[in-house]
């Protein structure tokens, strides 16, 4: 299984890097790509991890992601990510919140 790690680098976070540091077979990204090219990571891997700080409108970016505003994954990537989770799960994709 392909995890796609996602943890915008912000040195109050970095703790979490924990969490992840025994998985194998993982893709960590840190910044330094677009919201397009991280678009087609999520869609490359099976699982997705996402770490760093957020509110109910997605997860922040500190600066990192050139193009991706004030949060690098927001409402235009529910579907996506959604589309991930139900392989796995039975669940509708409308019960899927983007809420961190």
């Amino acid at each position: 299984m392909k995890t796609l790690i996602i943890h915008p680098e912000d040195s109050t976070t970095t703790f979490l890097s924990q969490i992840y540091a025994s998985l194998t077979n993982k893709t960590i990204v840190k910044g330094g790509i677009t919201k397009s090219e991280l678009r087609e990571l999520i869609e490359s891997h099976d699982r997705v991890l996402m770490l760093g700080h957020g509110s109910p409108y997605g997860l922040l970016n500190p600066d990192q992601f050139p193009d991706a505003g004030s949060y690098i994954i927001d409402e235009s990537m529910v579907i996506l990510i959604s589309h991930i989770y139900s392989k796995y799960w039975s669940i509708p994709h409308s019960t899927i919140l983007l809420s961190m």
